[in-house]
């Protein structure tokens, strides 16, 4: 009896296993079914959340390159204000240059004109020495005349 039971038992047992089996079967397919319809409507809700990242990556990456343009164009606005400066210094010394040289112009025309009138006077001033000279000489005939015709002999040495 003992084996009759243990045999019943068996069979139940194993009666429990294939229905239990058969349970497992379906519930994989019904989870299976479940799967995929849960995935079809998460990828129905994520989608438009990707496509969102999506835009947002291409427009942040489209901003970097905007911010790279426009610290480019800063540098080189930078720059080109430094150029500017730089060469309205070397204008204004190239200026300070012309009006150096044009002093200097200047000043040798006033060298060579003073020398000229230094000459000039030196020229000047021998011509009246020798007038002076020759007037003291034309004095001294005239008192010698005046004093012969005088009568009186006075000898005066002038």
């Amino acid at each position: 009896m003992n084996r009759i039971i243990k045999t019943v038992v068996l069979i139940l047992l194993l009666q429990k296993l294939s229905t239990a089996e058969a349970f497992m079967d379906e519930t994989c397919e019904l989870n299976r079914e479940m799967e995929q319809q849960c995935r079809s409507y998460t990828y129905s809700v994520v989608k438009p959340m990707l496509d969102y990242l999506h835009q947002v990556s291409e427009e942040l990456q489209e901003s970097k390159s905007k911010d790279e343009i426009i610290k480019d164009l800063r540098e080189k606005l930078a720059q080109q204000e430094i150029n500017e400066a730089l060469i309205n210094e070397m204008r204004s010394q190239i200026d300070f240059q012309k009006r150096i040289d044009s002093l200097t112009k200047s000043n040798k025309k006033c060298k060579a004109e003073l020398a000229s009138k230094s000459a000039e006077l030196d020229r000047l001033n021998v011509e009246m020495k020798k007038l002076s000279s020759s007037l003291l000489d034309k004095d001294k005939e005239i008192v010698k005349i005046n004093i012969s015709n005088s009568g009186v002999t006075i000898r005066a040495d002038l």
